[in-house]
């Protein structure tokens, strides 16, 4: 994991889709947890990270404002949110999918 190598003291994954396999086997990775789910039904206790980093996630987000709310609430003072941001509108993506929203 780059952020790890990099000297990250901690670093946490989610994606909705990561099997319980998946799980397991990235649980090896030192200083790090991952979790199955969306951000916004994790309960993230006291934890406030440094950083929070999405590689093509937006796109997908069904409430992008709620969820963007919530990462800035999860960053410590000071903290970064950096997201790729490329595929806006794309064919599976939340923002052109109606269906999707319920």
């Amino acid at each position: 994991m780059l952020f790890v190598a990099r000297g990250a003291a901690f670093v946490w994954g989610i994606d909705p889709v990561l099997t319980e396999k998946q799980i397991e086997a990235l649980g090896s990775l030192p200083r790090s947890r991952f979790t199955a789910g969306l951000l916004s039904q994790i309960d993230f206790g006291a934890q406030r990270f440094d950083l929070v980093y999405a590689r093509l996630v937006t796109e997908h987000l069904i409430d992008l404002q709620s969820d963007l709310a919530r990462i800035f609430t999860l960053l410590k003072p000071g903290g970064r949110f950096v997201a790729l941001h490329d595929n806006y509108y794309c064919r599976w993506g939340s923002t052109i999918m109606p269906s999707l929203r319920q």
